[in-house]
């Protein structure tokens, strides 16, 4: 308490201590400055003409309208109402409105004696929540406000966010969903980041494999279909194991949010214990409720399954969403719906749902505003307990569906001018109120940023740092009163920092870095461009700098919260504010020392920091965890790329102070001493020797020290540096559409294919041409399918010819799907793909060819139908596929219907194989460094096959839990290329297109076909790969199966009926022989009947093997964690049957395969994650040798 203390008695020393600290406080340039002092950021001596400009003999001119006055703010009420009504308003009704007011909590009166402020009911009678009549934060700006910045010159006026300028811009996950990238969204902020810096290091566009996508974490098992038939519901916990669900859900959420009231709650609760079984018959809406409350305390008293993607108490949350009623329904029971559906979002919201959490939220929102909770709604003709419970439920919908906004980059949807109910009264808790009067300021603060920041191509402001300078402002307001109401901490000896405290500090701090963070785009996109300047563009605007260096600061602030929240055990898993907190502080985090290295001081201590918050969070089961560290990860390795020391830097002065100018060494003392206790007393607090707090008066200053020069200069900077993120600056050879669409380059796109094209096709075109370059375009694009053709080339010279008689540029738009597939759709030609760069090679050159920055265009589409089976299996049937083979005269894998097709075919190839080794593993697709562990695995897979393979003996590679790079590595590995059939080169015949089964066969062996059955019974889209292959004798056929069963132990059972559809085609009439291997997930006790229930053998068992440890294949290399908690099992199996094959041996392999000491960086990633070594996958795999009989 000893900080509050100091500080009330430093603000009672009256006139003394206020001047000093004025004095301490940035010092500016003259109020009454000329213009060219201005611009030229250089000292004015305010007299006319000016020292300066008398000096140089130059005319000195004052804008009046840029000098500043000072004027009452009765003034500017009085012009504002006047300016509405033109007259003055008497006795108007005043609402308590958090768009146009400021809410505080005050002991006492009005703040300001001579105006009258409206109270909210005190609820002990002696504390008031007062609201001092502020400027609005998002309703009218003066009209003084408006001219003084109408006095820009147009350099300034054309400075734009670069989050929010141009086109809005889109990302596709893996399965090809578009995915709008919101202006304020953390995760577009750090998927913008991500791509930037990839495009830079690596020259090519950023994969969207094994990135974070919305909804791609967590599977809940449910399609969403209401016809499917209903599950049996889950079994309810024990009335005492529910009491302590609940109260875990109110320690964690019922501080800042209101999901049930308890009195009707509880009441409830107990009469569903009375007769359980007639409340689920009736499944009404408390049923419900106490589903989602029930689902809430499972993930928080049980969150550390990290292998599961199903997170605890989700049946109870699935089977809820199953008994929810329409919104037509809802709105019957406006107060319990509105709770229920507050409880969806925030679930949703917690698995990274973010598009449904959003949904749900604006239901809610709407029913909310249906009842009129938004208003100030009567008590005595609606009674107390309807009016407080209304109250609580308004400010959580209110709150949530501000922040889930703001991390969706989206527009507030209700304007806070009409909002205006009062406060809860929460029993008489005054710490309670003012918790959520602060919680409501910090949300209108981010709907300020995202308003006024982000708007919408920057026409709500144009100039940023002008809308960041005005948020700086309001969020000023709530720094030191943040602070004493919620201080971090007191004595040690008596308590630690609260969560509610913890809570609000990150928001804060959130709204600063939000406000900020454009300005690390634009420079580190300056970085890139141009190394060599990014010092002198630091070091040329002290204000520009020190908005860096704020956001920068308010990282490590975060960094520190999270950090004593951790220390206590108070640290956040299921909840998304903590993550998102830690990916928000850890991305500008990473960011900073690559444009400056003196942000590089307290790195290693901040890695260290964030990195055990990450662990801890992952090893509580949050897999959104895994992810974001991931990308980290990935961005941090990529910026390691960069040179760091890349310039010779001007000492500005980072440390003791947050704005620039005269150092405010007063000021600064002052805010240390109140500090220097409450560091001392949290763990982690002084690590990073960082300022703990931002006071009123530092972001006051750091406000006011943003004048329209220095929107000029960082107008000029951008323009200087290329930096409109609107445009595209082309780095590459090859040039697609879409970058000829940024450059602004008007172009128009034929759509006549080549493959169509007679002389009448040529005439049309050639008179689009002439229409095309009436019209104002300059290029032309001639599409191409069939590229080998003939006749193609005359075609083309004839078009080039009267492209470039009309004066128009032509480039090739080549339909590379068409041309490598044209003989599976039906087309008389079938050619390859690489035909289209003969014609590349041939056309580019030309002197009509359209070029940008010297460069030949070239760009690919296709106006052809995939082919008629893609995507058409049915579950539970085998779907054919085509399998692959490497061509190396064509440099291509070539797809097999069957090795009759193959180009090297040897009829007598197959002949001498009377021995099969079949290799099965499964390589963890949750780990980071794909690309490295799949790489390792495959050189140690190629050292053991070479051993084996014989005249005699082929081998088969059955893989699981592949993902699109491992696929890519297969592809690229040159013995399997010379070696080996393939069945997949890409996710398209996986049905989630995530992560699949891949099988490489010995290409002495004859395969007969190639198909999947995709089960019906999963909820991991898992499925069965088969494989027929000739034996040693004409008529034997051969069955290969290849599976990854269904994981975990759901209810009823899946892996049983996978079983069952796998043997029954392992023993068809026409197979001679069968084996299936794969991970089976062995970890109940059915399981270990699995193959006599079905009439297979046990490959492990019939030598003789024995339950327990020398059989296990998983735990073994697994994190220690899930060691404990698991166990061993021996997941990975052989099953077998016919009389044509003979079991000759089984053994396990893998153990111990690291990845290679050259990636030493990935190799200490593993160890990090908790590992005991860094092992490729925390599988063993099995080997089983047949004789072929």
């Amino acid at each position: 308490m000893a900080p509050n203390s100091s500080s009330h008695a430093r603000k009672s020393s009256g006139t003394t201590d206020s001047a000093r600290r004025a004095a301490g406080r940035v010092s500016k340039r003259s109020d009454n400055a000329c213009s060219r002092c201005r611009k030229q950021k250089i000292k004015c001596s305010g007299s006319h003409p000016c020292d300066a400009c008398k000096k140089r003999q130059l005319s000195c001119e004052f804008d009046q309208r840029d000098q500043k006055i000072l004027v009452t703010r009765g003034y500017i009420l009085d012009l504002q109402q006047r300016a509405a009504t033109g007259q003055p308003r008497a006795g108007a009704a005043e609402y308590i409105t958090p768009g146009s007011l400021d809410t505080n909590i005050n002991v006492g009166g009005p703040s300001d004696p001579g105006e009258a402020a409206p109270h909210l009911p005190s609820p002990a009678g002696n504390v008031s929540a007062v609201l001092s009549a502020e400027e609005p934060l998002l309703s009218h700006r003066s009209s003084a406000d408006s001219s003084s910045r109408g006095g820009l010159d147009p350099i300034a006026s054309a400075l734009v966010n670069p989050l929010a300028a141009g086109q809005s811009k889109f990302m596709a996950s893996p399965e090809g969903r578009e995915f709008y990238l919101g202006t304020s969204s953390n995760w577009s902020f750090g998927r913008r980041v991500l791509s930037l810096t990839h495009e830079y290091v690596n020259q090519s566009p950023l994969a969207a494999d094994n990135l974070l996508f919305d909804g791609s974490v967590y599977d809940l098992g449910w399609d969403g279909s209401r016809i499917t038939p209903v599950p049996e519901p889950p079994v309810m916990p024990s009335l005492d194991h529910a009491d302590f669900l609940i109260n875990t859900v109110k320690f964690h959420c019922g501080q800042l949010f209101h999901l049930f009231d308890e009195q009707s709650f509880m009441g409830y609760l107990h009469d569903f214990y009375s007769d359980p079984a007639g409340h689920i018959a009736a499944a009404d809406l408390r049923y419900i409720h106490l589903l989602l409350i029930l689902a809430f305390g499972k993930a928080f008293s049980e969150n550390n399954n990290y292998q599961s993607k199903r997170p605890p108490g989700a049946d109870y949350f699935v089977t809820a969403l199953r008994l929810l009623p329409s919104i037509h329904i809802l709105v019957y029971e406006p107060l319990i719906s509105t709770e229920i559906l507050c409880c969806i979002a925030l679930y949703f919201q917690s698995l990274d749902y973010r598009h449904s959490s959003h949904g749900f939220i604006g239901q809610a929102m709407r029913v909310a505003l249906g009842q009129g909770m938004h208003t100030d709604m009567p008590v005595d003709q609606l009674g107390q307990a309807i009016v407080e419970r209304s109250r609580r439920i308004w400010w959580t919908v209110y709150v949530l569906d501000r922040e889930m906004t703001s991390l969706m980059g989206l527009p507030q949807s209700v304007h806070d001018d009409d909002v205006h109910p009062q406060l809860p009264l929460f029993d008489g808790s005054t710490q309670r109120v003012a918790a959520l009067n602060m919680q409501i300021r910090l949300c209108r603060s981010i709907a300020s940023v995202g308003r006024g920041v982000y708007g919408t191509n920057g026409r709500l402001n144009k100039k940023f740092l002008i809308s960041t300078k005005k948020v700086l402002e309001n969020i000023a307001g709530l720094a030191d009163e943040l602070q004493q109401q919620f201080p971090l901490g007191g004595d040690k000896a008596v308590y630690g920092i609260s969560r509610v405290s913890g809570y609000l500090h990150t928001l804060y701090h959130q709204c600063i870095v939000l406000a900020t963070r454009p300005l690390l785009l634009c420079f580190l996109k300056i970085r890139f461009e141009t190394p060599d300047a990014i010092a002198e563009a630091l070091n040329s605007s002290q204000t520009v700098w020190n908005l860096i260096k704020m956001c920068i600061d308010s990282s490590y602030q975060m960094i520190n919260i999270l950090g004593c929240l951790q220390s206590q055990g108070l640290l956040e898993a299921f909840l998304p504010f903590d993550l998102e907190c830690l990916f928000v502080s850890s991305l500008t985090l990473i960011i900073a020392p690559v444009l400056d290295p003196r942000f590089s001081e307290h790195e290693a201590t901040f890695r260290h920091k964030t990195y055990a918050i990450f662990n801890e969070m992952v090893s509580k089961g949050n897999l959104i965890a895994v992810f974001r560290r991931s990308e980290l990860q990935q961005l941090d390795d990529m910026l390691k790329c960069l040179p760091r020391d890349h310039a010779d830097h001007t000492p500005l002065p980072i440390h003791g102070q947050i704005i620039g100018g005269p150092v405010m060494e007063d000021a600064l003392q002052d805010a240390n001493n109140d500090n220097e206790t409450m560091s001392s007393m949290l763990p982690g607090m002084d690590d990073l020797g960082v300022d703990v707090w931002f006071t009123t008066a530092q972001m006051i200053d750091m406000a006011n020290s943003i004048d329209p020069s220095d929107t000029e200069w960082v107008s000029h900077t951008m323009a200087e540096h290329n930096i409109c993120f609107g445009r595209a600056k082309i780095n590459f050879s090859t040039i697609s559409i879409f970058e000829i669409l940024l450059v602004q380059t008007p172009v128009f796109v034929s759509l006549t294919t080549a493959v169509e094209m007679r002389w009448q096709s040529l005439i049309d075109t050639g008179e689009d041409l002439e229409d095309a370059k009436a019209a104002g375009f300059d290029a032309f694009a001639l599409n191409v399918a069939c590229a080998d053709n003939d006749w193609v080339d005359n075609v083309l010279d004839y078009l080039f010819n009267n492209a470039t008689g009309a004066g128009m540029g032509v480039y090739l738009n080549l339909d590379l799907y068409a041309a490598g597939d044209a003989c599976y759709n039906g087309a008389s030609c079938c050619n390859n793909a690489h035909n289209c760069t003969d014609l590349w090679d041939t056309y580019k050159g030309s002197d009509g060819y359209f070029k940008i920055g010297g460069k030949s265009v070239v760009s690919s589409a296709t106006a052809s139908n995939m082919p008629s089976t893609s995507n058409q299996w049915r579950p539970d049937e085998p779907w054919v596929q085509s399998f692959y083979e490497w061509s190396e005269k064509d440099r291509q894998w070539q797809a097999l219907e069957s090795t009759s097709q193959s180009s090297s075919r040897s009829d007598e190839r197959h002949i001498g194989i009377t021995t099969l080794a079949v290799y099965s593993w499964n390589i963890d697709f949750m780990l980071p460094h794909a690309n490295a562990w799949m790489k390792a695995a495959l050189a140690h897979l190629d050292g053991l096959i070479s051993q084996q393979r014989s005249d005699d003996t082929a081998a088969v590679i059955n893989m699981q839990e592949c993902v699109a790079n491992d696929l890519y590595a297969i592809s690229k590995t040159q013995w399997v290329r010379d070696g080996f059939y393939v069945t997949d080169i890409d996710t398209s015949s996986w049905a989630s297109g995530n992560y699949g089964t891949v099988t490489l066969m010995d290409r002495r062996l004859d395969v007969h076909s190639y198909f999947r059955i995709h089960y019906s019974a999963t909820r991991m889209e898992r499925d069965a790969l088969f494989v027929d292959v000739g034996g040693h004798e004409p008529d034997l056929k051969l069955r290969l199966c290849n599976t990854h069963l269904e994981s975990l132990a759901y209810e009823p059972p899946m892996r049983p009926s996978q079983m069952r559809l796998i043997a029954t085609h392992m023993r068809a009439e026409e197979v001679g022989g069968a084996i299936v291997t794969g991970d089976f997930n062995a970890i109940q006790p059915f399981d270990q009947t699995l193959h006599t229930d079905n009439n297979l053998k046990d490959a492990y068992l019939e030598l003789g093997g024995q339950e327990g440890e020398e059989g296990y294949t998983w735990g073994q290399q697994a994190m220690p964690l899930l060691r404990e908690r698991f166990g061993c099992s021996r997941m990975d199996r052989v099953y077998f049957c016919g009389e044509h094959v003979k079991l000759l041996s089984f053994q396990r392999f893998g153990a111990n395969v690291e990845l290679d000491v050259a990636n030493q960086k990935a190799r200490e990633n593993l160890v990090a994650l908790g590992f005991e070594r860094p092992w490729i996958t925390d599988h063993l795999g099995v080997k089983a040798v047949f004789k072929l009989t």
